[in-house]
């Protein structure tokens, strides 16, 4: 009897196998689900379709697994991963050592540093002790959090206050109108930002640089493998510089005065020619904000087209 027992129990066991990973549910259902968030770093909504390095390089994984891409925004990116919502959170994400516990990190590929980041005719901040006494906010639960909780050990007297609601990009935009008098932003997300608020500047760098990268569940040894190959194989063809020179060209040459006057007259010219270009889409199809960004490179939305300005080169008197 314990024989028989026993061979029926092998037989039992052999037939019994192990459940599929999370790749082989991904090739089963022939979609990849991936967690984002909305930012200029990540994914946001172009003239015409989805944009964003994050959005790219999701795009370009899940059709070499040969699989359809969904993809969707939320502000618990971690979180989403770990209860299984999504396979991969492509984020524009630190590596963290304080996330390890939840999520696994994919191979780097972009690296980036913390900056803090001041108003321009306001003292330049050089060091921890200058930011002393001052309204310094970050995002609340962030790796600049933590990062102020380590320097804490340098600086007992540092303080700041984490926002649970703002984003990175409004802390930012906080610093440009006054509200605060710092915040700490990734040198690669203010690099896509400073055109929009040519009056911020960097004050000194925070930490060591670190890197960005995906985050996956734990445990995800075959999926992590193939992303590492994924990134192995765009660095070698060049394919991964192409796709962030897309979005960094124009920070590379930052004009101060040039980005002034942009936003300057996106208040005061562009409203008066709104209807115009949204009138063109309707006959052509193609999206206003592009036969905006046209005419303006032409004319600077200036109907006769001379640009003497005292104040702006580049615009009329």
């Amino acid at each position: 009897m314990r024989a028989l027992v026993a061979i029926l129990l092998a037989a039992l066991l052999g037939t019994c196998s192990s459940p599929p990973s999370l790749l082989e549910r991904i090739l089963r259902t022939g979609e990849l689900t991936v967690v984002t968030r909305n930012t200029p770093a990540a994914f946001y909504y172009g003239a015409d379709e989805p944009r964003g390095i994050e959005y790219e390089l999701a795009r370009g994984f899940a059709k070499r697994l040969g699989v359809g891409l969904r993809i969707y925004t939320s502000d618990q990116v971690y979180q989403d991963v770990s209860d299984g919502k999504a396979q991969v959170a492509a984020a524009s994400l630190s590596v963290a050592d304080s996330r390890k516990e939840a999520v696994t990190f994919g191979p780097g590929y972009q690296t980036i540093q913390p900056q803090v980041i001041y108003r321009r005719g306001t003292k330049r901040p050089r060091e921890l002790d200058d930011l002393l006494g001052s309204r310094l906010e970050v995002v609340a639960d962030s790796s600049h959090a933590v990062l102020l909780t380590q320097l804490r050990a340098e600086e007992p007297l540092l303080s700041w206050v984490e926002d649970s609601q703002a984003t990175a990009e409004e802390l930012i935009r906080r610093v440009a109108t006054g509200e605060i008098d710092y915040t700490i932003a990734d040198s690669h997300l203010f690099a896509l930002l400073r055109h929009f608020y040519p009056d911020l500047r960097v004050g000194f760098s925070l930490g060591a640089p670190n890197q960005i990268a995906w985050a996956l569940p734990r445990g995800a040894d075959s999926l992590r493998e193939n992303i590492a190959a994924y990134f192995a194989e765009i660095e070698s063809t060049g394919e991964l510089d192409r796709i962030l020179d897309r979005y960094y060209f124009a920070s590379r040459e930052f004009d101060y005065v040039g980005s002034r006057a942009f936003i300057q007259h996106v208040n005061t010219r562009l409203p008066r020619y709104r209807d115009y270009f949204q009138e063109a889409e309707r006959g052509s199809g193609i999206d206003w904000r592009l036969l905006a960004a046209i005419a303006y490179q032409e004319s600077h939305w200036n109907p006769g087209g001379r640009f003497q300005s005292p104040n702006y080169p580049g615009e009329e008197r």
